[in-house]
């Protein structure tokens, strides 16, 4: 059997309970996928919505 192996680049992005949205994420993508690396999360501002609320990406 021949195996390629394939890079990914996935974004995760939340503003409603985001600390725990993000840590649920990525459990259920490492459960999937036993190589994946996740990079600092950072809050950024909303763009092309109204909320006052920061997204945790």
């Amino acid at each position: 059997m021949n195996r390629t192996m394939n890079t990914v680049i996935v974004g995760l992005g939340s503003n409603l309970d985001k600390e725990k949205n993000i840590e649920i994420a990525g459990r259920l993508l490492s459960g999937y996928f036993i190589s994946i690396r996740f990079s600092e999360t950072v809050y950024t501002e909303p763009v092309e919505i109204d909320t006052p609320s920061l997204f945790l990406n």
